[in-house]
């Protein structure tokens, strides 16, 4: 992550070749820590949770300092299945020890399911406002992190971003672990 954050920009932890089953010839390390980090039954799941927890936290200290606060909110993009949220993400947040992090799951949630992006389900910014909704409404004066596992279009992250805005947040920074690259 930067050192001066800009709320309409999406930081990434790494970039990420994606699998497509095994024909891309850009895979590398980081294509399978991100597809273990996505499968809490992965063999090196826990070990990648530490090592991506550990570079959130070194992140959102620097945001945290870079904003001169202490606490910061923190949303993760919903899965494309209705209520389903990312256990890996979810485990990450236990390794934030240097601010002070307010999680709520249903900060924004996943009220309809929609098909997966990755297997050829559409990727449009309209798809994430019409089944994304708050549940619990954050506060609007804490700066809010909204992290997803991987961007490739920037859909998910902007679209929740401005349906947390539409709530009242009034400061929103995107972090994604992978950038489809």
């Amino acid at each position: 992550m930067a050192k001066k954050y800009k709320e309409d920009q999406i930081y990434s932890i790494c970039d990420y070749p994606p699998y497509r089953g095994g024909s891309n010839p850009d895979i590398n390390r980081n294509t399978y820590k991100i597809m273990d980090l996505k499968s809490a039954s992965a063999p090196n799941h826990d070990a990648v949770v530490i090592e991506f927890g550990k570079r959130l936290n070194d992140g959102t200290k620097r945001l945290a300092d870079s904003l001169g606060i202490t606490t910061l909110q923190v949303a993760i993009v919903p899965s494309s299945e209705q209520g389903k949220v990312s256990v890996g993400l979810e485990a990450m947040l236990n390794h934030v020890q240097d601010v002070n992090i307010i999680y709520n799951k249903k900060f924004i949630v996943r009220d309809v399911t929609v098909p997966k992006a990755h297997l050829g389900g559409g990727r449009s910014y309209q798809k994430n406002i019409d089944s994304v909704s708050v549940h619990v409404k954050p506060d609007p004066n804490i700066p809010l992190l909204l992290i997803d596992d991987v961007s490739t279009s920037g859909n998910s992250l902007n679209s929740c971003r401005e349906i947390l805005l539409k709530s009242g947040v009034k400061r929103v920074y995107m972090v994604t672990i992978g950038r489809t690259v």
